[in-house]
């Protein structure tokens, strides 16, 4: 296994199931760089990440310091009790061939992987002290494994490059999703797929109006999250075609599995 370090832009910022660690995380993180971290955590405790151009070091070194606690999350009852374990599941047992996982963090999704149908796996974030922790994690898939620091909206990686590309939770945090977007679908082959977790507005009209509605004061409150994004349509403003998808959380969290339209072509 191998970690790259290069400079990025794709951030975690993490939240822990202890209410006391929470209140500290949060009064640490907000006293420290108010102005200039984009991302504290949705109320509801979940791992959100960041795609900002500005002030990466800062942001590096921030997230940095809350690598040891992320795990935390997965080991709450939060986590089992919304199913995001089964989530995790969901996405990981879709993944073949050469994978790329955005926003890889400490790795938590690494172990769900069905090793004998990953030929390379590649986990990409901003946290170096997250990617030591993934790169543990990674002797699951043993050499098949690396992993580096990148920007989500600008990869260094060759066009058409993966048969799989994963995402859990990142998008609804992104400064410029719809980049984003774009350059998945430039490095994911013609025959390849993404398998997605996100945050979306919700198919219940009452729900999506109130997520409307307030998405303006919870931007502000969680630091630049957008929980009201309609990730199917932004996949398919880029040329994917949504084969399967699900929602869960009152419809506020989907699933999704989507590829390259034959029509269209990266470039």
């Amino acid at each position: 296994m191998e970690v790259h370090l290069s400079s990025s832009s794709l951030a975690f910022v993490t939240w822990s199931s202890s209410s006391t660690s929470r209140r500290r995380v949060r009064q640490d993180a907000c006293n420290v760089s108010r102005r200039r971290i984009l991302g504290c955590v949705l109320s509801a405790g979940l791992g959100l990440r960041i795609d900002t151009v500005k002030n990466r070091p800062l942001l590096a070194a921030e997230y940095d310091r809350y690598a040891a606690e992320y795990d935390a999350l997965e080991e709450s009852v939060f986590a089992d009790g919304f199913g995001l374990k089964d989530l995790r599941e969901f996405v990981t047992k879709r993944a073949d061939g050469e994978v790329l996982e955005l926003a890889v963090g400490t790795g938590l999704n690494i172990g769900y992987y069905d090793a004998s149908r990953v030929e390379s796996f590649m986990g990409v974030d901003i946290s170096e002290e997250m990617l030591k922790i993934a790169s543990a994690r990674g002797s699951s898939l043993g050499t098949k494994a690396s992993f580096q620091i990148e920007d989500a909206s600008r990869l260094s990686f060759k066009s058409s490059s993966f048969d799989t590309i994963v995402d859990t939770y990142s998008f609804c945090t992104f400064y410029d999703p719809q980049a984003v977007i774009t350059e998945l679908r430039r490095v994911c082959k013609p025959t390849g797929k993404l398998v997605l977790v996100e945050h979306v507005r919700s198919d219940n009209r009452i729900l999506g109006v109130y997520q409307n509605v307030t998405n303006a004061a919870v931007k502000t409150m969680s630091k630049g999250c957008a929980w009201n994004q309609n990730i199917p349509q932004l996949l398919e403003n880029e040329g994917f075609q949504i084969s399967f998808q699900k929602r869960f959380l009152a419809g506020t969290v989907i699933a999704v599995v989507a590829r390259p339209r034959l029509d269209t072509q990266s470039t």
